[in-house]
């Protein structure tokens, strides 16, 4: 799956949750979402455990690390 592909299934599956996108540090990008629901959560948390990306969740929502060079 692209990057962009992993962004949109995300995105799709956290409909209506609050979104920050911020510099986390150099070459990282975090998004983060938060005001989720339970199930949004845990579907968030496999397509993240699959696309094998850094993350650290939360019961109010969940921070996403990503790097860089995904978008490149």
């Amino acid at each position: 799956m692209s990057t962009k592909e992993f962004l949109d299934r995300l995105d799709d599956t956290m409909d209506g949750c609050q979104k920050n996108f911020f510099a986390e540090a150099r070459n990282t990008i975090a998004l983060e979402y938060y005001e989720t629901e339970t199930w949004q959560l845990e579907k968030a948390c496999e397509l993240l455990e699959a696309k094998g990306c850094t993350y650290n969740s939360t019961k109010e929502g969940v921070i996403i690390y990503l790097q860089v060079a995904d978008f490149l």
